[in-house]
């Protein structure tokens, strides 16, 4: 058998290992497009957040402008009866 120098054994491993350095090269590729993707999707789930909850904030306000009206209405036909009655009276009396 022949002695193999270490000079040859490091060119016999760069061979074998140009492969794999090849590879682990492409996942590093393929992980920084994930990242880049994943911070795209996390911002725009953020942005989304933030519009639903605008728009949450919006529709109980909305609600609750309704609601006064709705309350005002009920309250000035009250008074609009009282002042009828009132006007009655005075009327009759």
């Amino acid at each position: 058998m022949a002695a193999i120098t270490v000079d040859e054994i490091q060119v016999l491993i760069s061979a074998q290992t140009k492969g794999i350095q090849k590879e682990i090269n492409g996942v590093k590729e393929q992980l920084g497009s994930l990242s880049e993707e994943s911070q795209k999707v996390s911002s725009g789930f953020g942005g989304m957040l933030k519009s639903v909850a605008k728009f949450a904030i919006l529709t109980v306000g909305i609600k609750k402008a309704v609601d006064f009206l709705k309350s005002s209405v009920t309250e000035a036909k009250k008074s609009s009866q009282k002042n009828l009655r009132l006007s009655a009276i005075m009327i009759l009396a």
